[in-house]
């Protein structure tokens, strides 16, 4: 009996290769690309989770509910040891403190010297929390401070194949000193997909003091183990009601946080180590992988329910000469699984293929294991059998309820589609073919807005040199020889997408219950002439207003560390404000004096908005103080006659002055661009998903309406011998298709306008969802439909009706 189905199949194949090879293709390369998504999906879901106890360990995070963003991923002194002695459910507490020193074999200072390993300061409780397994030496051995535990990656290369247990580990404290450690553990290497990477851990008993000091903040991440079972919400409520009572600010609360949920739901603002990614990215690709999903089941359903009209014939043959109801069935499901069997193996030899290029895509490296795993294995099989049976549904109803010498009796009907099952399916695929065009264009829109919008300074040719921290002067000097370079000035430790500077909040003057964040900035007196940034008021900053700073700076109280109370003095600090914080304030004119516990000073320009972020983020509430002796990152702008030689000339420049530092350059543009870096490539992969889903959903939806048409042949020989024009014969072929477009437009039209809504609330920066964008992705939908019935028409007005009234 199988081989009999098997012939059946291999000769319905044969008879329809065309159709069944495009039904192939286009299932395997929409599975490709499901395969794909899953298999990222699975790689960002996989974060934290390596370790066999992660669900039970918390990050300790500080939300002041008066606060600007006002979370926090650092909390106070001493907290992990805390916490453990006064409540049962916490097991035990640690810290762990990223480094940046260079590491080498205490023994061979060439081959296994400054080689780039994460290093960490931790505590001896570091691996109860985080259970790291141990492949030699063990925890209990980290009694002394400068123990070090290292990764299998760093024992290799440091020691190579050397036993490195008991050896002696050198650290470069700074400059001119080293420290000696000694190696006490080797542990399992840290996969990428952790919150933290380190491949060297030190023991540092005094990272943090075991006394109770709820005043002072430490800048060092804080975790405890909690005990299985345990109330999460109750447990914090506790806390931070002992924490109250033992003079803990009554604005600040504990907030206990999943480490597993750091990647993908991080919720605090200090995010230093984490790899963090917003997790309605990952929503978005799994909705594209349904839809992709969708479009191509929808179009394999379709042609199926199709090809079981067109096979009635047969069936009825099948069922007069014997075969039972479940015989007929058979050969529907073994040739559906057939066609998903084969575009699954063509799916996962394309997803091997494309695997290197899509990891750029995303920006993830792992290894072909993720591809071909076993749960990637168990969704597609699921998948195949599933479709199937889905599949098989319509022609199972149609064999069941209808006795054998139906399927022979002829019927002209009117101009409609009959199956309502048809309906549903053009329906739900032209409202995913509008999505996808829709989508595409708001997406694409918003990127360019977001890229080209004014940053308020002037990007091109401007260079950034990182770590000018001595002789800034003769450096700057050195370079102002050259007619080629136009300025210099310097930001201290600021650059595009990391704007290093202190904040404050203050009470918003026009709502004394909402708090504002002003960001402070301590720059070089020509850095806004230099980044030619749009005066709105007033005048820059000049050397003098330099100097006056440095004066005003310098009358400072040595013992406290507090400026003196000297009115006069404060209020003459010249600054520079922001149009939007000239608003906040309230400042109209220039010449404003500001006395405010920490903002002070006299207003002598007001400039444009400038960012220094993405668009994602409000323009900060910027002021700007004139500081002579600001050193750290310097701008520099060149002209554009040779790019090349300019940079050459301040490279040459740079090592004259710091021979043994590291030449660490950018162009201000090209940061800029990166900044968009993740947005741009989720556009380029959705532009791509986008044209194949659009392809392959209007080549079902035209190829489904020819083979509707073609099945109505006979109704239109019928009319076209009746006196009906093609003019009549299209029009009324039309009605049908255009009132199921118009209920799909109905349908999706809210539905996507939601979901961009919602993405475009992403960005603090963002278009106005247009009317013409809907428009404009209506409009193929229309095109291509009309063309098929256009096409079908005109077929059947040149055709002889005497051949489409003719019998098989």
């Amino acid at each position: 009996m199988l081989l009999n189905y098997f012939k059946v199949i291999y000769r319905n194949f044969k008879n329809n290769k065309i159709n069944s090879a495009i039904n192939i293709l286009s299932l395997g390369v929409s599975l490709t690309i499901v395969i794909l998504i899953a298999s990222y999906v699975r790689y960002e879901f996989g974060y934290d989770k390596f370790y066999s106890n992660s669900n039970q360990v918390y990050k300790l995070l500080t939300k002041n509910s008066k606060g600007h963003d006002g979370i926090s991923g650092f909390s106070h002194t001493s907290l992990k040891t805390i916490l453990p002695q006064e409540f049962p459910e916490v097991v035990v507490g640690t810290f762990f403190f990223a480094q940046n020193e260079a590491i080498s074999n205490g023994y061979v200072e060439s081959k296994y010297s400054n080689l780039n390993f994460g290093v960490s300061d931790i505590d001896s409780n570091f691996f109860d929390v985080f259970n790291l397994k141990f492949l030699s030496g063990s925890k209990k051995y980290l009694v002394v401070k400068g123990d070090v535990v290292i990764t299998e990656k760093a024992a290799k290369g440091l020691f190579g194949k050397m036993d490195p247990i008991g050896q002696p580990l050198k650290i470069k404290v700074n400059k001119d000193s080293s420290q000696i450690l000694i190696v006490k553990g080797i542990v399992e290497n840290i996969p990428k997909q952790n919150h933290f990477q380190s491949d060297v851990f030190i023991l540092n008993k005094t990272a943090l003091n075991v006394n109770i000091n709820l005043k002072s903040y430490s800048r060092i991440s804080q975790y405890v183990l909690i005990k299985e079972g345990t109330d999460i919400k109750k447990l914090e409520e506790k806390i931070n009601k002992f924490l109250h009572l033992n003079g803990f600010e009554s604005s600040n609360e504990i907030i206990l946080f999943p480490v597993q949920d750091l990647h993908l739901k991080s919720i605090h603002s200090d995010r230093f180590e984490v790899k963090y990614k917003d997790i309605r990215i990952i929503y978005k690709y799994i909705l594209v992988g349904f839809l992709i999903l969708g479009i191509s089941s929808v179009n394999f359903i379709n042609l199926i329910i199709t090809k079981s009209i067109f096979r009635l014939k047969e069936i009825g043959i099948r069922k007069f000469l014997g075969a039972n109801s479940t015989q007929n069935l058979l050969i529907f499901f073994f040739e559906s699984l057939f066609y998903y069997i084969l575009s699954s193996l063509l799916a996962l030899y394309l997803s091997y293929l494309s695997w290197k290029d899509f990891n750029h895509l995303v920006g993830i490296n792992t290894s072909i294991s993720y591809l071909y795993s076993i749960e990637n294995l168990i969704v597609v099989t699921t998948f195949v059998i599933f479709m199937s049976i889905l599949v098989t549904v319509y022609p199972a109803i149609i064999i069941y309820r209808s006795d054998y010498a139906v399927f022979f009796r002829k019927k002209i009907t009117k101009i409609k589609l009959d199956i309502s099952p048809q309906r549903v399916l053009i329906v739900v695929q032209v409202c995913i073919s509008l999505f996808f065009i829709i989508s595409t264009i708001i997406i694409h829109r918003q990127i360019h807005f977001i890229t080209k919008k004014d940053i308020g300074f002037e990007r091109e040719h401007l260079v950034l040199v990182k770590n000018v921290k001595k002789n800034v002067e003769v450096f700057k000097n050195n370079l102002l020889k050259s007619t080629s370079v136009k300025n210099v000035s310097y930001f201290g430790n600021t650059e595009v997408g990391n704007p290093s500077n202190i904040t404050s909040e203050m009470k918003d003057p026009s709502d004394s219950t909402r708090l504002l964040t002003f960001s402070f900035y301590e720059i070089g007196f020509d850095l806004l002439q230099n980044l030619k940034t749009q005066l709105v008021k007033g005048r820059y900053f000049r050397q003098s207003d330099a100097n006056l700073a440095d004066l005003i700076y310098s009358n400072v109280n040595k013992k406290d560390n507090k400026l003196n109370k000297n009115p006069v003095s404060l209020n003459n600090l010249p600054i520079i404000i922001t149009e939007t914080t000239a608003k906040k304030l309230e400042i109209n004119s220039i010449d404003t004096i500001i006395s405010m516990p920490l903002l002070f000073g006299t207003v002598v320009g007001i400039i444009k908005d400038f960012q220094l972020t993405t668009f994602k983020n409000e323009a900060p509430l910027a002021i700007f103080r004139a500081d002579s002796g600001n050193s750290g990152n310097a701008f520099i702008r060149i002209d554009n006659n040779d790019i090349t030689e300019n940079i050459s000339f301040i490279k040459n420049t740079y090592h004259q002055l710091y021979p043994n530092d590291e030449f660490d350059f950018h162009f201000v543009e090209d940061q800029i661009q990166k900044l968009y870096e993740e947005e741009i490539n989720q556009a380029k992969l959705f532009l791509l998903l986008s044209i194949y889903c659009i392809g392959l959903s209007m080549a079902g939806l035209l190829n489904f309406i020819l083979i509707i048409l073609k099945n109505k042949s006979k109704e239109i020989a019928i009319r076209k011998i009746h006196g009906a024009s093609v003019f009549n014969l299209i029009a009324l072929l039309s009605n049908e298709f255009l009132r199921l477009i118009i209920t799909s437009i109905i349908i999706s039209f809210p539905f996507i306008f939601w979901i961009m809504n919602e993405w475009l609330s992403e960005f603090a920066y963002r278009i106005r969802l247009e009317f013409w964008y809907f428009l404009i992705g209506a409009i193929p939908i229309f095109l291509i439909i009309f063309f098929a019935i256009f096409l079908r028409g005109m077929i059947s007005a040149k055709a002889n009706p005497v051949e489409s009234l003719r019998d098989e």
